[in-house]
């Protein structure tokens, strides 16, 4: 437990407070919809009153009562601040701002909806080491999809160093308030942060990242009843959706709006949700984060990995990945697209195959042990040129269908070879970057279930681990396999 020093001795969050709160300020909720306590207590979700269909709206909410930089009560930073502003700054000037209304406790209007929040900091990665008992978590994570993405994070100024720094130079910034008379430590920083992190949508280009009260209510499933949708080309400037005095004569911002969609502008100006997919009476009401989550990124951004039930939903294709610079040596990435792109329009989709097809331009293994096509011809590049990708492609997958029928020996030429056997040393060098590398994946299992009930740190890391584990041993045994028929 991260001991943040905000909220002390207030009451437990009220779901009758919170809804009270957001009758006030105009936001609209279904009657079709209530909310009750999570099954684990640790905090509230969304299920349906009745049967809900297609269209039907589930909550309409005025964006002046989603807490943003705009709408907030703390000042606007000043432009000194830029010097130490990183590429994140606008969720971490949400968390500033998030943490002021904190502060002020009762006294904010946004209260009944602040109250609500969770009051233990969520613990996304990157803020583990914030709590001494997860560093046996962090070694888990070592070599994995989520290692990956937290130095990605770091790189964007989201890491906790960054974190530390940007905040020491905005402290000073919070005024004081009758609850908290001197500057709040990091801890509170990091626990305004960790809410927006996993809370946080965004609007449009005026608010850019806020808070939805209500809508971050809603867990996340790959099978979503509904998502969040918000009018996002507003004025940047005051955030108007009609036409206003920032405009120029050319109108840009409307001009993609049919003449129906214009009318609707005179029209309160809110981020909605609806029902997209039908629920029964008693579901769980479910939102969806986004599109392409993967387990790791659930984990680094939202703090969860999903259950076994739930995976099948959550998790993409791209299951392991690797970045371009890691690939290429010497070739031009515009080179290999264009020789993907030629190959891709003649490669079958089929569960046994070796490769798959590229999706959304990720060098990756997909979640059936596929390799994608583009990470396949990177690796070519350096064999042969790519004008023969075409034609080998075809070849390899014409071998490896001989092998599953049982044939002892193939005929690849030399060059095939060369990239079947650079992919081997890739998903080898990937397996011995993870923790305890040589641990069997049942024994990884075992031990994951013989931890303690207060390890969900620590559970979460390990099926991260064990899942992706247990997927690159399954592609280095087809590829292995692969090589024993020509060599």
């Amino acid at each position: 437990m991260v001991d943040h020093g905000l909220l002390q001795g207030e009451a437990p969050p009220s779901a009758d407070i919170l809804t009270a709160w957001l009758k006030e300020y105009g936001v609209l909720v279904s009657d079709g919809v209530k909310i009750v306590p999570m099954a684990d207590g640790t905090g509230w979700r969304v299920v349906a009153a009745r049967d809900l269909e297609p269209f039907e709206p589930i909550v309409k909410i005025p964006k002046s009562a989603i807490l943003s930089t705009r709408t907030c009560s703390l000042p606007p930073l000043s432009t000194s601040i830029d010097s130490v502003a990183t590429t994140s700054h606008t969720i971490l000037g949400l968390a500033l701002a998030l943490l002021h209304e904190l502060r002020l406790g009762p006294d904010s209007r946004f209260w009944g909806y602040t109250q609500s929040l969770p009051r233990a900091t969520v613990l996304v990665p990157s803020l583990w080491p914030l709590d001494p008992n997860a560093e046996s978590a962090s070694a888990w994570l070592q070599g994995t999809e989520a290692s990956r993405d937290i130095e990605r994070r770091k790189l964007e100024g989201i890491g906790l160093d960054s974190m530390r720094r940007w905040y020491a130079a905005t402290r000073t910034h919070l005024p004081p308030t009758r609850f908290h008379t001197g500057p709040s430590p990091f801890e509170a920083f990091a626990h305004a942060y960790s809410l927006v992190s996993t809370r946080a949508f965004l609007v449009d280009l005026y608010h850019l990242v806020a808070l939805c009260p209500f809508a971050d209510l809603l867990n996340h499933s790959g099978a979503n009843h509904t998502s969040l949708a918000s009018d996002d080309f507003v004025c940047h400037r005051c955030g108007s959706l009609p036409v206003c005095e920032h405009d120029g004569p050319d109108l840009d911002r409307l001009t993609h709006l049919e003449e129906r969609e214009r009318a609707r502008l005179t029209e309160p100006d809110t981020v909605d949700m609806y029902v997209e997919m039908p629920a029964a009476a008693g579901d769980e009401v479910m939102n969806t984060y986004g599109e392409h989550l993967s387990e790791a990124r659930l984990l680094v951004e939202w703090g969860f990995v999903p259950s076994e039930e739930d995976a099948g939903d959550a998790l993409v294709a791209e299951a392991v990945t690797w970045e371009v610079e890691e690939l290429l040596q010497g070739t031009k990435e515009v080179d290999v697209i264009d020789a993907v792109v030629a190959a891709s329009s003649h490669l079958e989709e089929c569960e046994d195959a070796l490769l798959c097809l590229p999706s959304r331009g990720m060098y990756h293994i997909n979640l059936a042990g596929q390799v994608s096509l583009r990470l396949f011809a990177a690796l070519y590049a350096r064999h042969a040129p790519l004008r023969f990708l075409l034609g080998d492609v075809r070849c390899l997958e014409e071998a490896w269908e001989m092998v599953e029928n049982g044939c002892e020996s193939i005929p690849i030429n030399k060059h095939l070879v060369a990239v079947a056997s650079d992919l081997r040393e890739l998903v080898l060098a990937r397996l011995q970057g993870m923790y305890r590398p040589d641990m069997e994946v049942g024994k990884m299992c075992d031990t994951r279930e013989a931890l303690p009930d207060d390890a969900r740190l620590e559970h979460m890391a390990m099926t991260v681990a064990i899942n992706e584990r247990a997927l690159l041993r399954s592609v280095l045994e087809r590829w292995e396999t692969l090589l024993a028929a020509v060599e």
